[in-house]
């Protein structure tokens, strides 16, 4: 079976018919609470080329499963879970704010890989914004980056978001954060993505929210995993 390493991609109840309160971009860093809670969201795959469409049709529904639930804590940590991926598919992705360490888990794999979030730099080939969406009863607009990492493979990939004003997220601990332009993103979107795409030379994955719920995250969930050994990279 032909298979690729996924791409990073690089999460009060509202349910989707969150009302939040309206702000100004001064508000936004003075008076805001930044968000923290869970967000989940119904999660597709695109395969572009149809050899591999048909033949690794189940390795690719699996990869991610049709569902992530994305925690973010109040310091800014953020850790996904793909609960329906299967046996060799994506199992968590964290991004751990004090030690600025992006780690990751696959079901079939024996050790947790982990790195320097700073570590990654990027080429930015196409920058483009401002379409327009409603995502969970919250007006969104987007961002979309393309490019490729400098002294990788080459291949140039595309990140679009929709963000929404009104679900502030504190960018400042994101600064450091160089992957896929994730931390740059960030500080210009000062919300965290209800909508994402990301799209490589062989597939294209979709994440749309359709719950957000607004509360309170124990810490301990955004620790370094510790069941595994780590495979630095």
């Amino acid at each position: 079976m032909i298979k690729f390493i996924p791409i990073a991609i690089i999460f009060l109840l509202f349910g989707c018919n969150a009302n939040q309160q309206e702000k100004t971009e001064t508000d936004l860093d003075t008076t805001i609470k930044s968000f923290e809670g869970i967000i989940t969201y119904d999660v597709s795959i695109e395969v572009k080329d149809s050899f591999l469409a048909v033949n690794n049709a189940q390795y690719y529904d699996e990869l991610y499963g049709n569902k992530a639930i994305i925690y973010i804590n109040d310091d800014g940590s953020i850790f996904r879970r793909f609960p329906n991926s299967g046996s060799e598919g994506y199992y968590s992705r964290g991004f751990n704010v004090e030690q600025n360490v992006i780690y990751e888990e696959f079901m079939n794999y024996d050790s947790v890989l982990i790195w320097n979030a700073a570590q990654s730099e990027w080429a930015l080939v196409n920058k483009e914004e401002g379409e327009l969406d409603t995502i969970c009863d919250l007006p969104c607009t987007s961002i979309k980056y393309a490019g490729y990492e400098k002294g990788g493979d080459g291949d140039t990939l595309s990140f679009k978001y929709f963000y929404s004003s009104n679900l502030y997220l504190n960018p400042e601990p994101y600064k450091n954060w160089k992957e896929n332009f994730s931390g740059e993103i960030l500080q210009i979107m000062k919300s965290y993505m209800l909508s994402y795409e990301v799209s490589n030379p062989t597939y294209t994955l979709r994440m749309r929210a359709v719950n957000i719920e607004h509360q309170e995250i124990n810490d301990t969930l955004f620790d370094l995993p510790t069941h595994k050994p780590f495979s630095w990279r």
